[in-house]
């Protein structure tokens, strides 16, 4: 038989799944990803539990998406269910469904919560998976309440050793999951957050923010809520920072969250509105980039930061907490931008004075550190790299291909 009388390979049906598809990191990442895997070779579904987010919009009309919310409001008893918090078992029986009507070869899960729903959905009808972990694993366990935590330590260590391969987007991660979860080294790979040169380019050029020329403007991007910091921020600019020095700087806190009403209410109490500003979600933060003079990641827990990945590929200087994984690894131990302990507000202050002192020598750093970031997590070779982790994956299927 000729070469080209053969019948074409199969594509491997990939099924992307996620919680929602709002405008955080993950939800980007694993967009992006969806975007740009090879359509000869793959062919890409993605899997919500809630069909909602700003990201909906931008999927790719030959991408199909299925969400447990469709069928749960086309069925009173699964709301009923859902409502008493009794839908784990349902969510698995439905999205156990969809393994089996898509005739799905391979998972990839994104979040915590997501990787335990589908760990469930997976004993129903059984599929390779690759599991992306993004966030430190004591944090996703603990954010429960220390009642839960034990149980959902052990639901996730299930969970982890049962995937195929799961993968950290660092190696502080890495070693974090590993440690946490008793999950040998060699059963995680590291596939660092990707970023598309010339969509940033493209995107920072759009229309930007009118800010005050006379100050300096320093950014936080991010979810609003404990774990991301911005209250220590605001002690450090209300407390740690003189007036004159308050004068000239306009912190912009980009994000909403579950603690956006309590910092905004904090700010308008400390008579703090001139120099800082709750700008809410923004669809393209590539634009403050740009304009924006110095981005602030207060972060108390991180896996690979997104924000500080795409900022300092933007050229955009960097002052970041030293978190247990992320910001040390990817700024090389302060090379490419100013670390700081946890939760201290007066090292922030130290770090906006520094700054504001000397702005030039920041942004010198920030310009050699753009290439660098450039070409670390320049998406088509991360992108192929996980193609290549699907592949194998895949052919360990149960059911066989297609």
């Amino acid at each position: 038989m000729s070469e080209s009388s053969r019948p074409a390979e199969p594509r491997v049906r990939v099924l992307f799944a996620i919680g929602h598809l709002g405008g955080g990191g993950a939800e980007r990442q694993l967009l992006e990803i969806v975007k740009r895997i090879d359509r000869t070779r793959f062919e890409p579904l993605i899997y919500l539990s809630l069909r909602a987010g700003e990201l909906l919009s931008d999927v790719p009309d030959d991408v199909p998406v299925f969400a447990y919310q469709d069928a749960n409001e086309k069925n009173w008893r699964k709301t009923w269910l859902a409502r008493l918090r009794l839908g784990a078992l349902d969510r698995s029986r439905h999205l156990a469904e969809v393994l089996r009507t898509e005739r799905v070869d391979v998972i990839y899960e994104r979040t915590f919560n997501m990787t335990l729903d589908v760990a469930a959905a997976t004993r129903l009808r059984p599929t390779p998976r690759v599991a992306a972990v993004v966030a430190d694993p004591e944090v996703e366990c603990g954010n429960r309440g220390p009642l839960l935590e034990g149980i959902r330590r052990l639901r996730g260590r299930r969970a982890y050793h049962a995937a195929a391969m799961v993968v950290a987007n660092s190696q502080g991660l890495k070693e974090r999951v590993s440690r946490y979860f008793d999950l040998p080294p060699e059963r995680i790979e590291v596939l660092p957050n990707l970023i598309d040169a010339a969509v940033l380019d493209a995107r920072m050029v759009e229309s930007g923010p009118e800010l005050d020329p006379n100050r300096l403007h320093l950014v936080t991007v991010g979810r609003i809520d404990a774990n991301k910091g911005q209250q220590v921020v605001l002690e450090a600019i209300a407390n740690h920072l003189d007036e004159d020095l308050r004068s000239r700087i306009q912190w912009h806190v980009i994000g909403q969250g579950e603690d956006e009403a309590a910092l905004r209410e904090r700010v308008a109490r400390l008579g703090l509105g001139g120099a800082v500003r709750i700008e809410g979600f923004q669809p393209n933060p590539y634009a403050w980039y740009r304009a924006a003079d110095l981005l602030i990641l207060p972060s108390f827990t991180e896996g690979s930061p997104n924000v500080l990945v795409e900022a300092a590929a933007c050229g955009l200087p960097v002052l970041s907490t030293d978190c247990p994984s992320g910001p040390r690894e990817l700024l090389e131990e302060g090379r490419w931008g100013r670390l700081v302990p946890v939760g201290d507000a007066e090292a922030i202050a130290a770090g906006i004075r520094e700054f504001v002192a000397d702005p030039e020598a920041w942004r010198a750093r920030a310009t050699a550190a753009r290439e660098v970031f450039r070409a670390r997590h320049e998406a088509t070779g991360l992108v192929r790299r996980l193609e290549g982790v699907l592949l194998r994956v895949a052919e360990r299927s149960p059911l066989g291909r297609g």
